[in-house]
């Protein structure tokens, strides 16, 4: 072969090989790309999540407050009633 047409030969393969790398690189391009959105996509979904949660925490708070408010008022209310039976209890003693 003459070293001209060893040369294109060469030239051939050179040029078949950085085609070879361009697609290579264009995958790893969209590969990093899919990564970089899926990334994106889980912080969005972490953010979406902290405020359900900070939501239901807040929820979870009040129905506390009124469960503590409606036991303190049945508290308030047991207290009354014991206060009007030792009454009435000294009442009978005094009558006595």
């Amino acid at each position: 072969m003459s070293r001209i047409g060893t040369l294109e030969k060469d030239l051939v393969e050179l040029v078949g090989k950085v085609e070879s790398l361009i697609v290579l690189s264009r995958r790893e391009v969209d590969r990093k790309a899919q990564m970089a959105q899926k990334i994106e996509n889980l912080m969005e979904e972490l953010t979406l999540e902290k405020e359900k949660n900070f939501k239901l925490k807040m929820e979870l708070e009040t129905i506390r407050e009124g469960t503590v408010e409606k036991a303190l008022v049945e508290l308030k209310g047991q207290v009354e009633s014991m206060k009007l039976m030792e009454r009435h209890r000294w009442c009978k003693k005094l009558r006595i």
